[in-house]
């Protein structure tokens, strides 16, 4: 079971006082995705835990730090968002938390490209599936700057990569997983993805669909 409260947060950018959703508890039941996203009911906190002032546009993870002091910053927030039950749409609320996070630490890679995805798993929930694509693009464009490449990471891009059906980039990726790993999922995981990539096959699978 999951427990969710409001809080009320002072966005850092304007002063404004915010309701937003935390979090008290939750499980995990079932298989996570091959890109790492949780099974039920915590992937379900995705939907909730983005943060955004409706006075300035701040949005974030968590609005109360100072954003960037950047022109770029301000560009963001004018930016328009697409309404969807009188609430700006949650996936691109990850986005715009995503460019705001390039902005304000570009050498912290692994932040953003985790906000990208996330995007991506919101859009996949409502069936944005251009948007969807896009997102995983440039959370590979991330991700592929963050090194060293472990064997965890790797298997991550290649499921990123062959979900925004860049299958050319997923067959390189497989190319560099290390021989010397020993884990038989891992090794199950890899063969299971050389199938998919072949068919260039773009679907959502779960760590379970591999045993």
């Amino acid at each position: 079971m999951t427990t969710l409260c409001s809080r009320t947060v002072i966005c850092k950018n304007c002063g404004s006082p915010v309701q937003t959703t935390v979090y008290m508890s939750t499980n995990e039941f079932g298989s996570p995705d091959l890109d790492l996203r949780p099974a039920p009911m915590k992937r379900d906190l995705v939907h909730y835990l983005i943060q955004y002032c409706p006075e300035c546009g701040y949005t974030g993870t968590d609005i109360r730090e100072d954003p960037p002091v950047k022109t770029d910053f301000e560009n963001l927030l004018k930016k328009s968002l697409t309404i969807r039950l009188n609430k700006p749409a949650v996936e691109e609320l990850y986005e715009r938390a995503a460019q705001i996070e390039s902005l304000r630490t570009p050498s912290d890679k692994e932040t953003a490209s985790s906000l990208f995805l996330q995007a991506a798993w919101v859009a996949d929930d409502v069936q944005r599936n251009a948007f969807a694509i896009e997102m995983r693009k440039q959370a590979l464009f991330l991700k592929l700057q963050i090194k060293p490449y472990t064997s965890d990471r790797i298997l991550q891009m290649i499921d990123i990569a062959r979900r925004a059906e860049e299958f050319e980039k997923a067959e390189e990726l497989l190319s560099v997983f290390p021989e010397t790993e020993t884990r038989d999922i891992y090794r199950k995981i890899v063969v299971f993805q050389q199938g998919l990539i072949r068919k260039k096959d773009s679907g959502c699978y779960q760590v379970r669909d591999v045993l």
